[in-house]
């Protein structure tokens, strides 16, 4: 992903952080800041991917389902990720890059 988007530093040329969508987060994130609005850029390059990975919550060691940011990051670190994949139809993927050209 992060070669075929080009995520790299302009001036350091250092590869940038790059993963899949975190719901988990971007809950947290719109309840810290009440954004009404979202932009997601580069859909371009997920042209040629069969799947999408998506993030709808985390567990813990005890089994417990934690569908909001845990507010410890001892807990966050020992929290094990629930990753949905979301089947990606190709022909429709490629008409949207073509539209975004």
């Amino acid at each position: 992903m992060r070669e075929k988007g080009f995520e790299f530093g302009t001036t350091t040329g250092r590869a940038r952080r790059c993963g899949w969508l975190d719901i988990v987060q971007l809950r947290y994130c719109h309840m810290i800041n009440g954004w009404t609005d979202i932009a997601i850029t580069k859909l371009d390059i997920l042209t040629g991917f069969s799947e999408i990975k998506i993030c709808m919550g985390y567990q813990d060691k005890q089994g417990n389902l934690l569908e909001s940011y845990p507010a410890s990051l001892l807990l966050l670190e020992s929290c094990t990720v629930l990753i949905i994949p979301l089947l990606i139809d190709i022909v429709s993927m490629n008409l949207i890059a073509i539209m975004c050209l």
